[in-house]
């Protein structure tokens, strides 16, 4: 599992991207998981 919290100092302008606010200098946070059929089977609690 992958936590990575950071900070968009910069920004990103794109005319395509502005009405989602996915431009905007703001603190983030990135969430990743790699798991394959049996962790997941674990994590659920069956075997």
């Amino acid at each position: 599992m992958w936590v990575i919290v950071g900070y968009n100092i910069a920004g990103f302008h794109d005319k395509d991207f502005t009405s989602a606010r996915y431009t905007t200098e703001d603190p983030y946070l990135q969430v990743s998981i790699k798991a394959d059929q049996h962790a997941l089977r674990n994590i659920a609690g069956q075997r």
